[in-house]
């Protein structure tokens, strides 16, 4: 035969009436634990294991409940089973948050490999390698190429771009120098073995281009 609710629900509120109340909520105008400390004006806040956290006058802290007095803490016990299962809990939080942090530090090793490679490629071509490279007058640059070969590199025209700002990109040209009133692009430009060259480069013809990046052309 079974419990009607109605008697079912009963009998749970009669026993937890007899129960000793630990809830959160419950308030002491004073409360002395065994270490010696005094606190005024105790809120619960939270029921944990083997702790409570309390808002008292003299601020957040957190409880033992080994450091109250008896009359205290039969309304709050001690319990063994759920302090291990916290433990474990927070075991395995660690674990987790452990391989989480490998993982994002694995990725971040990969991202900075990749990007490395990026870069590589973008910084040497043929056996070239761009160094640095410094704005001047209208959408050209000086840029600084190390050639890291024993023989001679030809560099084809139109083999280095730069890009603006706002984005844009330029294929540039080598240019004979970099006087101002005598710009004349020439088709190719050879660097001795490991020689480091200055090359004048017009990216942008007859207006201000900002460029913020060299690198070279994909083939």
């Amino acid at each position: 035969m079974k419990t009607p609710p109605r008697l079912l629900i009963a009998s749970v509120l009669f026993i937890a009436a007899l129960l000793p109340r630990a809830l959160a909520g419950d308030q002491f105008a004073t409360l002395t634990l065994k270490d010696g400390r005094v606190l005024h004006d105790v809120v619960v806040l939270n029921v944990h294991a083997l702790t409570l956290n309390v808002r008292a006058a003299e601020g957040l802290i957190q409880i033992n409940k080994t450091s109250l007095p008896p009359e205290i803490a039969a309304r709050y016990p001690v319990d063994h089973s759920a302090a291990a299962a916290e433990e474990k809990a927070a075991e395995v939080s660690a674990e987790v948050s452990r391989k989480l942090e490998e993982a994002r530090r694995r990725q971040a090793l990969e991202a900075q490999k990749t990007r490395a490679k990026e870069i590589e490629a973008k910084t040497l071509s043929n056996g070239c390698r761009i160094l640095s490279f410094t704005q001047f007058g209208l959408g050209s640059a000086i840029v600084e190429v190390r050639n890291e070969t024993d023989l001679p590199v030809t560099l084809p025209g139109k083999s280095i771009v730069g890009r603006t700002a706002n984005n844009s990109v330029f294929v540039g040209l080598w240019l004979k120098n970099a006087n101002e009133n005598s710009r004349r692009s020439i088709g190719t430009y050879t660097i001795p073995g490991n020689a480091t060259v200055r090359i004048p480069v017009q990216f942008v013809w007859n207006r201000q281009a900002d460029i913020v990046e060299v690198f070279w052309q994909k083939s």
